[in-house]
């Protein structure tokens, strides 16, 4: 499914990749068939960390084509929330693989990605418009958080006194931010405490904390590098977006499957 919205992505947008290299539009929307290129991204961050886990034990040369498509669409929907995931699951899972090595090879590689890293950095500072692209579509410094401080800073207001003990009610956050045009904090924290306040959100820790004690029970190591790595880019994630485990939509169905019920099967089978 996500390679056929990659694909439909590519082709819908085939006329706008010109648009990317003269900086017109910095809001271009590569969202495939969603309504919002965060939306496509979310599902694409997702499907790079699914392909990585196909990748350990499978090496066929089709699974690291199918990454790259994922990583390109995933770079053309400047969803700064999910690229910056992604770049945290990257970076999280290569410094576990990093500490389990020798010494020897431990040095090797951290010397090879330094080299490799002062050479792309020396590259793109000294390359103007690599520097305006990146400017123009990604860190977008004039954006800041996109508006999401100021939301925080709302939802944040309606969290006085003892709504921050008891939250306001399952379901009641879009009817309490729908006077200043918003449906959701997009932050899962917020999100919780203004749903059922502290309470709420000590059961969410003990979700998390549960979550990490089964995977630490993984015996494979690849499967526990990659998870500990995927729960550490999802914490990131869910400070920007809206995504309540054991909650409906997609998303949170879908990340409850990944985080939840597939580790609880890997344990059951070690048992």
């Amino acid at each position: 499914f996500i390679l056929i919205c990659c694909t439909y992505n590519i082709i819908i947008n085939i006329n706008n990749f010109t648009q990317i290299l003269n900086f017109n539009n910095k809001y271009i929307g590569f969202s495939s068939f969603f309504n919002h290129r965060n939306g496509f991204g979310q599902l694409l961050f997702l499907g790079i960390i699914s392909n990585f886990i196909i990748l350990i034990y499978n090496k066929n040369i089709k699974y690291y084509v199918t990454l790259f498509i994922m990583v390109f669409n995933l770079l053309l929907t400047f969803s700064r929330t999910s690229i910056l995931s992604t770049l945290v699951f990257v970076i999280i899972y290569y410094l576990l693989n990093l500490f389990h090595k020798s010494n020897k090879k431990r040095i090797l590689h951290a010397i090879l990605l330094l080299s490799i890293f002062c050479i792309v950095a020396f590259y793109c500072i000294n390359n103007i418009k690599i520097i305006n692209f990146f400017n123009f579509y990604i860190f977008r410094r004039e954006d800041g958080l996109s508006g999401r401080d100021i939301i925080w800073k709302i939802a944040l207001s309606k969290m006085n006194g003892i709504k921050l003990l008891t939250g306001n009610g399952i379901g009641t956050t879009a009817s309490l931010l729908n006077n200043y045009g918003l449906t959701n904090s997009h932050n899962s924290v917020i999100e919780i405490l203004l749903t059922g306040g502290i309470p709420f959100l000590i059961f969410y820790i003990l979700i998390v904390s549960n979550i990490i004690k089964n995977i630490l029970l993984f015996e494979d190591n690849q499967y526990k590098k990659v998870y500990l790595s995927f729960i550490v880019s999802f914490l990131v994630y869910i400070m920007f977006e809206k995504v309540l485990l054991f909650s409906t939509g997609y998303a949170p169905i879908i990340f409850t499957i990944f985080l939840v019920i597939i580790p609880k099967l890997i344990k059951k089978r070690r048992l």
